[in-house]
């Protein structure tokens, strides 16, 4: 019986449209007996073609093993970096200390918002490795560095040029931060660069920002028709807000 409607492949996970693929139903007996994949049951689509099917089953395994070979091969060169014996761990008249400098974080291992991961920091004197410690069940009382969250164990270790070529294979998180805040900033001025377009335009009609102040309410906004799309508002302006986007000597 074949599948009528799309559905992915139990078990290469390719998406097979309707009428490309087998239908059959795997029970609780069947699934024991390998006609399905482990844990799965009920009715599953597997590919006609086997014998592709099973060739992608075979590269994703191999990718699998890849990905894993890599995975132990970069956490064994974070330990020879950065081993627990060699960091000094200081916490100067028992209270946490505030880092600052350029961040690092291996991607996928970072800080989490539940209190976990790793972050590196470089702050021109040493290199230190925090280990977030902000879980439920955490020893907060052993934190002597100070996060967003409950604090984090640090250690910190000697600037060695080996240790700093490590820390640029990582995410440079200071660097991804900085890059944001610029992108924001262009965004807010190119924004703040239409209103004041259309805030003009309107003025060139005849409408001013003391008429529309007379008429609203305290509180009120207002868009001007030339920042409408298809009727829709797109901004909403108190008149001081556009006196400041404008700018203007009159309106200082």
């Amino acid at each position: 019986m074949k599948n009528r409607k799309a559905q992915e492949c139990c078990w290469c996970g390719k998406l097979l449209q309707s009428g490309e693929g087998n239908l059959v139903f795997v029970g609780e007996e069947d699934e024991n007996l390998g006609f399905g994949p482990m844990g799965e049951t009920g009715w599953l689509v597997s590919c006609i073609d086997k014998k592709t099917c099973d060739q992608r089953r075979k590269e994703q395994r191999e990718e699998r093993a890849r990905r894993q070979r890599e995975k132990e091969k970069a956490d064994q060169l974070e330990m020879t970096m950065f081993s627990t014996d060699d960091g000094e761990y200081v916490i100067p008249n028992g209270k946490k200390i505030s880092l600052q400098g350029i961040e690092f974080e291996r991607e996928g291992k970072g800080f989490t918002i539940y209190g976990g991961g790793r972050r590196y920091v470089d702050t021109g004197e040493w290199l230190w490795r925090v280990d977030n410690n902000g879980g439920d069940g955490d020893n907060w009382g052993a934190n002597n560095i100070r996060t967003g969250g409950a604090g984090g164990i640090g250690k910190r270790y000697r600037r060695t040029p080996e240790r700093l070529a490590y820390l640029q294979t990582l995410v440079n998180l200071t660097q991804k931060w900085e890059k944001e805040e610029r992108e924001k900033a262009e965004e807010e001025e190119a924004e703040e660069e239409r209103i004041r377009e259309g805030l003009l335009q309107m003025i060139g009609r005849g409408i001013t920002l003391e008429m529309i102040e007379g008429k609203l309410k305290k509180g009120q906004t207002f868009c001007p028709r030339e920042l409408t799309v298809k009727g829709r508002e797109t901004v909403r302006l108190t008149v001081r807000e556009a006196k400041r986007i404008l700018q203007e000597e009159k309106y200082k």
